[in-house]
């Protein structure tokens, strides 16, 4: 790519971001209920950030201080959702006027016909409860997940058996789950270079169908919404993180967002996300088909997710996936 179309590239898609966020409201005026739950160590400069919005505006790409800036303040304005009861609860009570405003309509439908799609979305944890990840439904006792969360779980060996893991479908903000969680009993694929795995199950639980995996290719921009159980994380500005998701963490929370780049075998995505997120299914909003896996993110910049319809390229995987949409 020439540098001049990488910089064409690299302002529409802040320009992009800026504008489906903000909705034509000043930076300031946006963030000003969110800020007030952000210490000021956590350094956001709402000045700079509309310095970025302006010459996003004119063509021109800000400089690395400005897109930094504008960064941190459109994070601030897309809230992961929390669920409760099997519902999405919109907005999230930690940020009253923080709901992704820039969502069209189809936002609203996939809200209200997205119960189905999160029951089959768990939580993977150590044997002593510790959270670890997050995983899917795909057949009969049979979950998706990420392959870094075996590594991590099984301390690199790559396999697990009963006694050393579990998942639970339930773990939402003010709901307990009244299920016992659920064992690992094996892993019967993994793939540490594609970045991901297949566990099996002791059982499956009552009314959880399996989700539905897309064959074709992607759209750039397509809306998705990544389910998961995002976990505090001592790495990075805790000012932020707890601004962005509010308490409590290692529930299962919905982020919007979309595509942002498509690439082979996988796409980048602007979803919200945190450590405890990876194995997350991405959902398309308009039809809630998996589009992807999300494996890892890098602070602050896009996250990464596994496109699903290079997972039905894979005859050893593809087989053993229930359900698939072209």
């Amino acid at each position: 790519m020439s540098e001049h179309k990488d910089l064409a590239e690299q302002v529409a898609m802040w320009r992009r971001a800026a504008e489906r966020t903000l909705q034509g409201q000043r930076v300031k005026e946006a963030i000003n209920n969110p800020r007030g739950l952000v210490p000021p160590s956590a350094g956001i400069d709402d000045a700079s950030a509309q310095m970025a919005v302006d010459l996003l505006q004119a063509g021109e790409l800000p400089n690395p201080a400005q897109l930094a800036s504008l960064a941190q303040c459109l994070r601030l304005l897309r809230t992961p959702l929390f669920v409760t009861q099997g519902a999405i609860v919109d907005p999230a009570p930690a940020l009253p006027d923080a709901e992704p405003r820039w969502r069209p309509g189809q936002w609203g439908a996939f809200m209200q016909r997205s119960a189905v799609w999160l029951r089959a979305v768990c939580r993977v944890d150590r044997a002593e409860g510790a959270p670890e990840g997050t995983a899917f439904l795909v057949g009969p006792e049979l979950v998706m997940t990420a392959g870094h969360v075996v590594m991590e779980i099984s301390l690199g060996v790559g396999r697990l058996m009963r006694g050393q893991a579990t998942v639970r479908f339930g773990q939402e903000r003010n709901t307990l789950d009244p299920n016992p969680p659920i064992d690992v009993v094996s892993v019967m694929f993994l793939d540490v270079e594609l970045d991901i795995a297949l566990l099996k199950i002791d059982r499956t639980p009552d009314s959880v169908a399996p989700l539905v995996l897309s064959s074709r290719p992607s759209a750039l921009h397509a809306e998705v919404a990544a389910v998961g159980y995002p976990r505090k994380d001592a790495s990075r500005n805790l000012g932020i993180g707890v601004a962005i998701f509010g308490e409590p963490f290692d529930v299962k929370r919905v982020a919007p967002g979309e595509i942002i780049k498509l690439l082979s075998g996988e796409f980048r995505h602007d979803c919200c996300t945190l450590g405890g997120n990876s194995g997350s299914p991405m959902l398309e909003v308009a039809t809630g088909n998996v589009l992807g896996v999300h494996v890892y993110g890098l602070n602050g910049w896009y996250n990464v997710a596994v496109s699903a319809d290079s997972l039905a390229r894979r005859p050893d995987l593809k087989d053993k996936i229930e359900r698939w949409a072209d």
